[in-house]
């Protein structure tokens, strides 16, 4: 249809108060919905989006208004081009509450309560590497992640206890994953992937302890990282104290296990103590951060 503006083209079906569904597959579309009132689409309850050139989040974020939309399709765009399908689809889930379906698939309770904890993760370790740049944090919050308030408060009192958002959520309300740990070192890619149900709570190095069982690899030489579905990067799982909570891993997806070459462990020995000691520092400053971002939430919103 050649549609390239939605204030422009398809704004003008706003008033219908019976239009339930738009469908706008293949256009050339990059944001929607800017400005508009809340009056409008009062019975919208489905739109597509695939195909369009949405690049950024902000763009369709006004989406989340609509007081019956339930169900949403957003595939072949450069967003979500950019991240594999799953990530894609739990940051869709996370980002719109009132969204029950995503690319004609439902939204399952058990997938949107991974979805949250994933995306308040990722958020958080984003405000902390800006570490005192409060204004540079404000503004992100605000026009990135206009759902980060509501979302970090319900998750807090998980990630309070045990190093905060260092440690992950709390093992008392710790909940169970179904991981596939599968090795890609050269001395145990022949064996079959292991499928194990662990506590979210569960520590990166622990999970090193688990993998240097099972694989005889020790765990000084041991490189893992997690993958969900079909993401083109998969996430390094780089800090033994953080949880799997933390890295927002997900029934659906799979730790790989790499061997890290000798060569590259020279010169390291010197620098593990320090390491661990910079370790601990980090976590106390990253809990006080937490609960200090906690406190400004309040003043944003």
């Amino acid at each position: 249809c050649d549609i390239n503006s939605w204030s422009s083209q398809v704004a003008k079906l706003s008033k219908i108060e019976s239009l339930k569904c738009i469908l706008l597959n293949d256009n050339e579309i990059s944001s929607v919905m800017s400005e508009q009132s809340e009056a409008q689409y009062v019975s919208l309850e489905h739109i597509t989006l695939t195909g369009n050139s949405i690049v950024t989040w902000e763009g369709i974020q006004d989406v989340a208004s609509l007081p019956k939309l339930y169900s949403l399709s957003l595939r072949n765009t450069p967003l979500t081009s950019s991240m594999g399908a799953a990530e894609a689809r739990l940051n869709i889930i996370a980002r719109f509450p009132n969204i029950r379906v995503v690319n004609a698939s439902p939204v399952s309770e058990k997938e949107r309560c991974e979805a949250e904890r994933r995306y308040v993760s990722q958020v958080t370790q984003e405000l902390l590497l800006l570490k005192d740049c409060e204004s540079r944090k404000k503004q992100i919050l605000k026009e990135r992640h206009p759902q980060f308030a509501q979302l970090a408060e319900k998750f807090y009192l998980e990630m309070q206890r045990n190093g905060s958002c260092a440690s992950g959520f709390s093992a008392s309300t710790s909940y169970t994953i179904n991981v596939m740990i599968k090795s890609m070192a050269s001395g145990s890619c022949h064996m079959d992937p292991i499928q194990r149900r662990l506590p979210s709570s569960l520590t990166v190095g622990r999970l090193k302890l688990l993998c240097s069982r099972i694989f005889d690899l020790d765990i000084d030489l041991q490189v893992l990282h997690y993958q969900c579905g079909d993401d083109a990067f998969p996430t390094e799982l780089n800090e033994d104290t953080y949880t799997l909570a933390y890295y927002g891993i997900t029934d659906s997806g799979e730790v790989l296990m790499n061997e890290l070459e000798l060569d590259a462990l020279k010169g390291n020995e010197e620098k593990k103590q320090s390491l661990y000691q910079k370790q601990l520092s980090e976590q106390e400053r990253e809990t006080s951060k937490m609960q200090k971002i906690r406190r400004d939430l309040k003043g944003l919103f």
